[in-house]
């Protein structure tokens, strides 16, 4: 193999070393496990104010049921006042039938109030047994995506060591003196340095060698440049 063929195989390997690193820093599903951890984070957001909304409701029923307790113990020491024989006077008697038919109206409305309370609650149990579901269904598709995103960085990053291997290899066969003016090119040419010409066209700059170039670039064993990107040009 000579030097251009060599110099042409090293710029393949950098080529794909450049296309592998692409693959490995822009590979789609580090952005499908963004979005996932996005959404996760978003769904324990969602569940923990459904969870301390279901607190916050519990301790307001469990306040309802002790006020009920004591509204319904106070009613019933005022019937016992009232039935109990203990007054005699009627305005008293009135007084109290007037204020056992009040607390009774206010224990009713309460009682009213704890029954729509425990339905909220039961909705609230529902609602963060259905989140919890898809919570943990988020965090499966998470693992399930990181797994397979691992799996498939390793594969990369071995294939990139093998190339990198094979570039040194390829390396010390060529003279310095080339290697440098390939890396400047490399650097300066958007990793492109050393390309076929096909059909008398630079396959860099996707240019046509003027005829008389192309005819001198046939009949030149060294190294010929392209007159329009200055890429080495290889037959």
């Amino acid at each position: 193999m000579d030097q251009l063929e060599l110099l042409y195989a090293l710029q393949q390997k950098d080529t794909e070393l450049q296309s592998l690193r692409e693959q490995e820093e822009n590979h789609p599903l580090k952005s499908e496990a963004e979005e996932l951890r996005v959404a996760l984070e978003n769904a324990e957001a969602e569940l923990e104010a459904k969870r301390a909304e279901l607190a916050n409701a519990q301790a307001a029923q469990k306040k309802q049921e002790t006020e009920l307790d004591s509204l319904s113990r106070k009613i019933k020491g005022e019937e016992e006042k009232l039935y109990g024989g203990v007054v005699a006077n009627p305005k008293e008697l009135r007084g109290l039938q007037a204020e056992v038919k009040f607390l009774g109206k206010k224990r009713d409305d309460l009682e009213t109030r704890i029954l729509e309370s425990m339905e909220a609650i039961e909705q609230m149990s529902a609602d963060i047994a259905r989140l919890t579901g898809e919570r943990d269904a988020k965090q499966a598709k998470l693992a399930d995506v990181e797994k397979k995103l691992e799996q498939e960085l390793a594969t990369l990053a071995e294939r990139i060591a093998a190339v990198e291997a094979e570039k040194a290899e390829l390396r010390p066969q060529l003279p310095a003196e080339l290697l440098a003016t390939y890396d400047t090119l490399l650097r300066q040419k958007h990793n492109l340095a050393a390309v076929k010409v096909v059909g008398g066209v630079c396959q860099g700059c996707r240019m046509e060698l003027p005829g008389q170039d192309y005819d001198r670039f046939k009949r030149t064993d060294g190294i010929f440049k392209c007159s329009t990107c200055g890429r080495i040009l290889v037959k």
